[in-house]
This record gives structure tokens, sequence and C-alpha cells, in this order.
């Protein structure tokens, strides 16, 4: 999030009752480099307000120090979306809205037939959720609410309660990317497919526990196959 004036950002979000949590300054004084750390609750999340200058003020050390290619077997080339689990999806796309005026945003309701061959940890199962969707700059943001049937985001909501849960890398085909990636140990969640069939959209969360997150390798087709409901 981009600052308003300094500390304008800051003034506006602890005036409406959020917890600055942490917060510095850094890199040459005068390019006013500054960072803070509020609580906004309302948002599931905590999202930190910085301005950097043109310039850091110090020199990194490179990893690694070379120019040889990656071994990865797999090329993440971008970040296309972060996702938050919530209780109630409609509340929090509001508060979003409201705060940061984030949105409209494109609600779904995520189940069959829209949604097909899901599985949970392997197993065939049913089950829906409700999902909303923003595109945030170059990244999309997604709330997740599960509804009915097991699945990975009421196992988080139960484990940990609502707040960040995954994000996703766009991949020509999610199965043979699964494949690479359970052949080096890495277990699959929670997989599925969706709309247009000869479009082959599809999902699978995997635990790639050495980056400490689930990835979710996904192929979007040109349309998702049902229309969203807009909020607001």
């Amino acid at each position: 999030m981009e600052h308003l004036w300094d500390w304008a950002a800051v003034e506006i979000l602890t005036g409406q009752g959020f917890s600055s949590l942490q917060s510095g300054r850094f890199g040459p004084r005068e390019q006013k480099g500054a960072y803070n750390y509020v609580d906004i609750w309302p948002l599931r999340v905590i999202w930190e307000p910085v301005h950097i200058g043109e310039e850091i003020g110090a020199e990194p050390i490179m990893y690694p120090d070379t120019e040889e290619e990656s071994p990865a077997k797999i090329k993440c080339k971008g970040i296309n979306q972060v996702a938050i689990v919530v209780e109630n999806l409609e509340q929090v796309a509001e508060n979003y809205w409201n705060i940061f005026g984030i949105g409209p945003w494109a609600i779904f309701n995520w189940e069959s037939p829209l949604v097909y061959d899901r599985k949970y940890h392997g197993q065939t199962v049913w089950g829906r959720e409700k999902i909303a969707l923003v595109q945030v700059g170059d990244v999309q943001l997604e709330l997740v609410q599960p509804v009915e049937g097991p699945s990975i985001y009421r196992d988080w909501l139960d484990e940990h309660g609502e707040g960040l849960h995954h994000m996703n890398f766009l991949v020509d085909d999610v199965d043979e990317a699964v494949e690479i990636l359970t052949g080096q140990g890495f277990s699959s969640l929670q997989s599925g497919r969706f709309g247009p069939r000869e479009q082959k959209g599809a999902y699978n969360y995997v635990d790639i526990w050495p980056l400490r997150a689930i990835w979710e390798p996904v192929h979007i087709g040109e349309e998702i196959g049902a229309e969203p409901i807009m909020y607001p």
C-alpha cells in the first residue's frame, strides 16, 4: 500500500481505531523511506503502508551469487493471487470496499456443476464454497468462505482462524506441475476442475512446506463459466 504523505495513511487508520504494531524508517533520510504494520482486523490480515524512496541506502547480498539458471523443474514467473479464508465473505468484502476502496468484487458460488472432479486429500468429495475476486494492481485478491463439505479452508479456520491461506501461480498444465511437485515429496491437499471442460480450468493446493506456504498451481481458461454477483 502506498503512503498518502509521510505518516498520513497511518494517522487515518489509527484514527479509525486500528492499532500500529511496529514501524520504522529506512534509507537516506531525505527520501523519507518508512513502513508501519497496522492490525486492520476487519480485513483479516495485517497491512503495511510503506513509502520507498529511489534507493534503499545499502547494498544487498545476492542469493544465489551466480548467473546460472535455477535447477527448479517448475519456474514460478509471478504470484497471480493471494487468498484469505473468512467466515463471512460479504462482510469482509464490504470492509475492504469501505476501508481501502478495494472492489468491486466478483462473487461466485464455487460448487457443482461449475466445479467438478473435486478431491480432498486424494479422495473424491462433495463440497461448496463462496469465493470473491478482485484485481489489486498486478495481484488478484481472493476471499474464500467454506459453506458445506470437507475442505482445507474449513480445516484452516478450525486450526488457525481467519487469515492468509495460500498463493497461486499460473501454469499451462496443472496436472503436469503437480506430478513434478508430488514427485519431489510434496502433498496435494485439495484439487478440482472448473468451467467449460474444453478450456481445462484446474487448480491444486500443494503443501510445499520448505517454502512455508501452501502454493496453488492453477490454469484459467478464457472464461470462468459462470456469471458472478458483483459487490458493490
